[in-house]
């Protein structure tokens, strides 16, 4: 059976100051492995990362607006732990912050696609 994939797709209201803008990516715990690649726009920033990032700085509000943020991938939950994959998707510093938690139970062995799209707007 195939699991429903872990999908966001919404736009991020900039400041226009010089506040920096973070990503945390945090995925799941004890038996999960991860593999994904983050780009902001066409230019790969993270390339096939296995760990978790938090606090990972994208740019000024005014250098992000009109910049899209993609992040794509899997987690895959080992055999023998938790049997639900998790994620949280948080990002600051825009004129709110988001935060999106993501959780499935899975069977042994079973992986999750992830596909994370912000686009940044003034």
């Amino acid at each position: 059976m195939a699991n429903d994939p872990f999908v966001y797709d919404d736009f991020y209201k900039i400041n226009t100051d010089d506040n920096q803008v973070t990503l945390d990516l945090i995925f799941g715990g004890l038996g999960q492995s991860v593999d994904y690649v983050l780009a902001l726009d066409d230019v790969i920033k993270i390339d096939h990362s296995k760990i978790s990032i938090q606090d990972y700085t994208l740019g000024k509000g005014p250098d992000l607006a009109g910049k899209t943020l993609t992040v794509s991938g899997n987690i895959q939950d080992m055999p023998a732990t938790s049997h639900n994959i998790t994620l949280i998707l948080r990002i600051k510093g825009g004129a709110t912050n988001i935060e999106r938690p993501y959780a499935s139970p899975v069977n042994p062995g079973d992986n999750i696609d992830i596909s994370l799209a912000v686009h940044f707007y003034k």
